[in-house]
């Protein structure tokens, strides 16, 4: 196939963070993508891996010395997979496509998103700004491998500079460019700039991947005219194949149910981690999560729970068993990824209070090696005046009082309180908040307002935690946000207090906070 009709008359799944692992990749595939994106990866993780041939999943893995798959690919999307890395160096740029030539159809370079996780270190949309760099790797990359390397970007400030680095860029012997139709601070709720779009694509001389649809397509033949509109052949989807990986089939999306149930197999046939197979489920059943369905999904814990709610717990069973027994029949052990490992130690809230006495052990340490280090300059300076000895800076050398972290608070398992309660801040729009309602709480008891805290784990999710009463409150699930995590641990607390209750209306299938304090209620209504 030549290099340029890889990227014509195609709709393609898009490079998502988190969402574009394996199980993904082919159910898109599956459902008629012609093209399929790789999670950015960075090339200097991946230069930190072996790959591996595994037997017991008939996958390629690249896999860290201590057990982390960075990488998984399989035969079936072998031609029609595109790793995308993020980098701000030729050299590892090239190292890191040498290493997997073999194994996808194509080298994506992202040069489009503007997350601060990209763009640090000159990754990301941060080539945007330095062209010259920016065009070095993709030259680095074609002249290094055998398979065809594109770039995906921004729209840059002026029509006269988008067409120009897009020049440069097809100077550099890449063969297509995906164009977001978006500049680098815009975000996905502004439309994107069609007009822009259309006449970048005309003066580019290379195929372009329209980008950036607003609003969501809502299926294939709605993506296919929404990149006409502005020139293109071929259309990258992300949202809206996030909420319906279906959304590629011709005949238009089937159930979010069903694909769900899709990617629980596949993700169990391909052992993808615990962590990342819930995250994938929850965002395919997009707007489904608030009915008594969507919650018992919210609050599982493991695949099998998953898939004993989706109704196959046998296919589970099977495919685990087989697994063990190829594993011990070629003696090979499946690598787990970090996540796993952290999931299967406990609680969210065991990992945070296990995240504050790293962060609380480290901070000792540093405090000692300051003492010390005052120590020897002490000796080194007897005889020496008091004014000479502290210097102009001594008054700011000592470190700011930092606030008690939640695992200092604990002194046995009876101060912890852990509730099974999921906070859905999309039925909460316009209304109180959890928090809303405990600084009320506070105010009408006359008690002391909770201390928060919250943590970000490996998976990127956030588990968070409150102080009150003398006791640490959390709840059993993860949310996608410091705030939401926040606002669930006031939720546990009101739930504790047996202030409230957290009850899906019967009208509009969402949950909602059900005051039960029947004095507290009142207050709150002579408050409006």
């Amino acid at each position: 196939m030549a290099a340029a009709s890889l990227y014509t008359n195609k709709l393609i799944l898009a490079p998502m963070v988190r969402m574009g692992t394996l199980p993904s990749r082919l159910i898109a595939l599956r459902y008629g993508a012609g093209l399929v994106y790789t999670e950015e990866i960075i090339d200097s993780k991946l230069a930190l891996c072996t790959r591996v041939e595994n037997p017991v999943l008939n996958t390629i893995d690249f896999v860290t010395s201590d057990g982390l798959v960075v990488f998984r690919t399989c035969a079936e999307e072998k031609d029609s997979v595109i790793f995308q890395m993020g980098t701000a160096c030729p050299e590892s740029a090239v190292n890191a496509a040498k290493m997997v030539q073999g194994d996808v159809a194509g080298i994506d370079v992202n040069m489009g998103c503007p997350k601060p996780f990209s763009v640090k270190g000159g990754m990301g949309a941060a080539l945007l700004s330095t062209p010259a760099i920016a065009a070095d790797i993709l030259k680095a990359i074609v002249e290094a491998v055998d398979i065809p390397v594109t770039c995906k970007i921004r729209l840059l400030p002026t029509h006269e500079e988008t067409v120009e680095f897009m020049h440069l860029m097809a100077s550099t012997g890449i063969s297509a460019i995906g164009l977001h139709g978006r500049f680098r601070p815009q975000r996905s709720g502004t439309p994107p700039h069609l007009d822009r779009m259309l006449q970048a694509v005309k003066a580019c001389p290379i195929p372009v991947i329209a980008n950036g649809c607003g609003p969501a397509p809502k299926n294939a033949t709605e993506a296919r005219e929404w990149g006409e509109s502005v020139g293109c052949s071929s259309v990258m989807l992300a949202r809206a194949a996030q909420r319906n990986l279906s959304i590629f089939r011709p005949e238009g999306p089937t159930s979010q149910i069903d694909v769900a149930r899709e990617l629980l197999k596949l993700s169990v046939q391909y052992d993808n981690d615990t962590v990342n197979t819930k995250y994938c489920v929850q965002k395919v059943m997009h707007g489904r999560l608030g009915n008594d369905f969507g919650q018992s999904v919210v609050r599982a814990r493991t695949v099998h729970a998953l898939c004993s709610l989706f109704g196959i717990e046998e296919y589970y069973l099977q495919q685990h068993q087989q697994q063990l027994d190829l594993s011990a029949k070629f003696g090979f052990q499946l690598h787990h990824t970090n996540d796993q490992i952290d999931d299967a130690k406990g609680t969210p809230l065991e990992l945070l209070l296990e995240h504050e006495h790293a962060l609380l052990t480290a901070l000792q340490e540093e405090e000692e090696q300051r003492l010390k280090q005052k120590l020897a300059e002490g000796i080194g300076q007897e005889g020496m005046g008091d004014s000479e000895q502290k210097g102009p800076d001594a008054s700011s050398s000592s470190p700011p009082p930092r606030q008690p972290f939640m695992c200092e608070r604990i002194e046995s398992a009876r101060d912890i309180v852990c509730v099974d309660v999921s906070f859905n801040r999309r039925a909460h729009k316009r209304k109180k908040q959890p928090r809303e309602f405990l600084k009320s709480y506070c105010v009408f008891k006359r008690l002391p307002e909770p201390e928060f805290v919250a943590h970000q784990l490996k998976d990127k999710s956030f588990v968070g935690a409150a102080y009150f009463e003398g006791k640490v409150f959390s709840v059993t699930s993860t949310q996608h946000s410091k705030r939401e995590a926040m606002q669930n641990a006031a939720l546990a607390i009101l739930i504790h207090a047996d202030v409230c209750s957290y009850e899906t209306n019967p009208d509009t299938k969402a949950p909602e906070i059900v005051l039960k304090d029947a004095e507290f209620a009142k207050y709150m209504e002579s408050k409006k």
